[in-house]
């Protein structure tokens, strides 16, 4: 599960796509269940196909629609018919979820210490460090929701799980993952304390100070540099970024320029 907790989808595509052309053959149907999600996300792949489409970049962006489309399709289908089957089936992946991340965020903070930019991934995966901190940071909040459901002892192994992943979060470096884990953890407590105000205070006060704890300790040994290199990507790279995707999407403002990009 530490594979799919780090979004390691090469390892379960495979699984589910020969799960499904074995049923295809056998019974004549493959594994699918609608939702009230399929007709949205029918629109969005028709977008995503008129989008490569037109891309200036279709040599790439062609092999990437066909992947991502194959993926959404196998895995959502899948997962649908499968919850819908056995509905008790919901509690022990998101479990399983959660006790993947821990592992996951081991192994990402040990191959990131071995690399030259320090930044924690998933070797072997198809993804880089922003990537890594975007499926790891869901596999925390899988673990703090479980946590504000359980019990004593249980809740805080959920706890640490949720601990845990987030060290990979911050090793990882990633500020749009660690807003994101920010907002989700914030809703979260929020939802689960909403009747009890001065336990919500207690648990604010308490995962504030975890946080900066946290974020101080990943950035002392190295603050200066980490801070001069925010201002400069700030200041030069990313500004640069954000003119040029203002551009595109003003000469492209329906389709877009496709995933090539």
């Amino acid at each position: 599960m530490a594979l799919f907790a780090a979004g390691h989808a090469a390892v379960g595509l495979p699984l589910f796509l020969g799960a499904n052309a074995w049923r295809l053959v056998t019974r004549g149907r493959v594994l699918w269940r609608s939702t009230p999600l399929t007709l949205p996300l029918a629109a969005f792949g028709v977008v995503l196909v008129l989008s490569t489409a037109a891309s200036a970049y279709r040599p790439i962006a062609v092999d990437a629609t066909l992947v991502t489309l194959l993926a959404g399709v196998v895995f959502f289908g899948t997962f649908a018919w499968l919850l819908h089957q056995a509905p008790s089936a919901r509690v022990a992946l998101l479990r399983a979820w959660a006790l993947g991340g821990p592992p996951a965020a081991v192994i990402g903070v040990i191959a990131g210490l071995l690399s030259p930019d320090r930044r924690a991934y998933f070797p072997q995966a198809p993804m880089g460090p922003d990537g890594f901190a975007t499926t790891i940071f869901l596999s925390s909040l899988v673990a703090l929701g479980l946590a504000h459901r359980a019990r004593e002892q249980e809740r805080w192994l959920w706890l640490g799980c949720s601990l845990v992943s987030q060290g990979g979060l911050l090793a990882a470096e990633s500020r749009s993952a660690l807003a994101g884990w920010v907002a989700g953890a914030a809703y979260l407590t929020w939802r689960g304390l909403r009747d009890r105000p001065r336990r919500l205070g207690r648990w604010w006060l308490a995962s504030g100070l975890v946080v900066v704890a946290l974020v101080g300790a990943a950035a002392l040994p190295d603050l200066g540099q980490r801070v001069g290199h925010a201002l400069r990507d700030l200041g030069a790279d990313r500004m640069q970024i954000w003119r040029i995707s203002a551009g595109m999407v003003a000469a492209h403002p329906v389709l877009g320029t496709g995933p090539g990009t």
